[in-house]
């Protein structure tokens, strides 16, 4: 089985977005037998047992990938993550705020911390950090350098097909 750092990586996040966890496991274990203090690969691992719902190994293997490279962000909102799903609310907004700290462009923690107030019932926190989310989010994607792999193809493809869909619709009840 190929295992080489980029391909198995991309492989066993695939495997993982298709729940095939004991084959997305069989190559995590494999890395981490060639390189044991690998911080992407132990992430990886926590994020194969958070999918399974095992919020306490997943925990641990976060804060071990954390311990190994303290400027992960994926980390910190991963650790977020686990805390908000298992009621520790003020521990995911530690975390959450901790990546803001590090990188404030990084949109996502915003989204995530907005989600956390919103189960809190605290909708004015929620709502401030969805607009800080939608606004950095917008920022990077204005940024972005124009080309044909990074336009979206699909929308014009079916506003177009909306229109002739309306258009039908106008001349089938102008002749009834």
């Amino acid at each position: 089985m190929d295992i080489s750092s980029n391909s198995g990586y991309d492989k066993v996040q695939g495997l993982l977005e298709m729940k095939l966890f004991d084959e997305a496991e069989e190559i995590i274990e494999e890395k981490l037998d060639l390189t044991p203090e690998d911080p992407k690969w132990v992430k990886l691992k926590g994020v194969l047992h958070a999918k399974r719902g095992e919020y306490e190994k997943a925990e641990e293997l976060f804060l071990e990938s954390l311990s190994l490279n303290s400027e992960d962000l994926t980390v910190m909102v991963n650790l977020g993550n686990i805390y908000l799903e298992t009621g520790h609310h003020n521990r995911a907004e530690e975390y959450y705020k901790l990546a803001m700290s590090k990188d404030p462009s990084y949109e996502t923690p915003y989204y995530n911390l907005s989600a956390l107030y919103k189960k809190k019932r605290q909708y004015g926190l929620a709502r401030k950090y969805m607009k800080e989310y939608d606004r950095r989010y917008l920022e990077k994607r204005i940024n972005e350098p124009f080309s044909p792999g990074n336009r979206e193809r699909k929308f014009p493809g079916k506003y177009l097909i909306g229109l002739v869909i309306a258009g039908a619709i106008v001349l089938i009840l102008l002749y009834l």
